[in-house]
């Protein structure tokens, strides 16, 4: 059945938007390196976020494979990763013939706890790969030190956390690589696929470039000349994970809106986070003063101990869909629940405490900017009586 809500799904895409789309589809010039949409939003984004080098590329898990694959790593290398996340944030540590170490949650958050990493570190971690969840920035303090501490790489993925702060700063300046995503309804949406990389030092930019297409020199690129003949240009070997020119123009239209994007975006979270927040048997976040949330997604977790008899989260979810709210379970699954997991790594079996609680009590919310200050109040009214029903009294 068809939500009354669904007229305000993200994405959406403008008249100005579409209009630019089809220039460009007019002019031929649709591929990275016949037209200069891509360049530019790699500017534009490295100007908004104060990031030293971007490259566009096709998509988000294309981005973190060529993170790892540009730091040099062996076979069995260990990689600090979260358990809760969508799987490219490991399948990319599998890519790289490396093996990825889950690190339990903190519970506010649902970020990797970073008291938990050091007791995992040896000689053979290389990297650690924080997942911003939900628009939530990590403990980037903790996590910059362990980093330092140890001499190992860390890897932000801001998929989910486009213009999100802390410290007032925007994730992605913290780590030594970081990574987003622009598929379909995340913040900025990219004609269903698209991402970004991002890195601080010149050496893995260089090597990021070449991977990312084909493994051309980029310098020779430049440098051609219009002699007839072939180029040999391919100093190394890549593939290709280029963005096209029309993605990269719809990029740059909605980063000029994001911060209009996440204004909204955090007043609807509010709504919802304080509206629900002294009902029984819900449990809302603590915001750090120091942080700007993103808000990709609104997250709460339900008091399993406060049920009645017969009631769980996911039948709170049924009867809030029942009423025409936009929620699921909560942001992402726990990867090493996943069948080539339980297959390849089977000392996975035992699920990590807090990541297990947050996969089975929480829920997530929708709180897109063409949703209506109208539509939340009355998420919270549903949801108060849902509770009361739920809940033992």
């Amino acid at each position: 059945m068809r939500s009354k809500n669904s007229n305000n799904n993200w994405p959406q895409y403008t008249n100005k938007e579409i209009k630019t789309v089809i220039n460009i589809i007019k002019s031929g010039k649709v591929n990275f390196w016949t037209g200069n949409e891509c360049t530019l939003f790699e500017k534009e984004f490295s100007e908004y976020f104060n990031l030293k080098c971007t490259a566009t590329v096709a998509n988000g898990s294309l981005a973190l494979d060529l993170a790892l694959q540009s730091l040099n790593l062996k076979e069995n290398d260990e990689i600090i990763v979260t358990p809760r996340s969508y799987i490219a944030s490991v399948s990319c540590v599998i890519n790289s013939k490396c093996k990825p170490v889950f690190i339990d949650l903190d519970i506010n958050s649902h970020n990797l706890d970073p008291k938990l990493i050091e007791n995992k570190i040896n000689k053979k971690t290389k990297a650690i790969i924080c997942v911003h969840l939900a628009g939530f920035p990590c403990d980037l303090k903790n996590l910059q030190i362990i980093s330092k501490k140890y001499n190992i790489f860390l890897i932000e993925d801001c998929s989910q956390a486009h213009g999100a702060k802390f410290s007032n700063k925007y994730v992605g300046s913290f780590g030594d690589i970081a990574t987003w995503s622009f598929c379909n309804d995340k913040i900025i949406s990219t004609l269903g696929e698209g991402g970004m990389i991002a890195t601080k030092h010149a050496h893995l930019y260089k090597k990021i470039l070449y991977l990312r297409d084909c493994g051309k020199n980029i310098n020779k690129i430049k440098n051609l000349t219009n002699d007839i003949g072939y180029k040999y240009v391919h100093d190394f070997i890549g593939t290709n994970m280029r963005m096209t020119e029309i993605q990269a123009s719809v990029g740059r239209i909605q980063l000029n809106q994001l911060s209009k994007f996440l204004t909204i975006r955090q007043k609807n979270a509010k709504i919802i986070w304080d509206g629900l927040k002294n009902i029984p048997g819900i449990e809302t976040p603590i915001i750090p003063h120091n942080i700007l949330h993103a808000c990709y997604r609104c997250l709460i977790l339900i008091d399993k101990k406060s049920l009645k008899k017969g009631w769980n989260r996911n039948k709170i979810i049924k009867e809030l869909k029942r009423k025409d709210i936009i929620c699921s379970v909560g942001a992402c699954p726990e990867i090493y629940l996943e069948k080539y997991f339980k297959l390849n790594y089977t000392f996975y079996l035992n699920r990590l405490k807090n990541a297990k609680y947050i996969g089975e009590t929480s829920i997530a919310f929708d709180v897109n900017h063409l949703l209506k200050v109208s539509y939340f109040k009355n998420l919270c009214k549903i949801f108060k009586t849902i509770m009361l029903k739920a809940t033992v009294n």
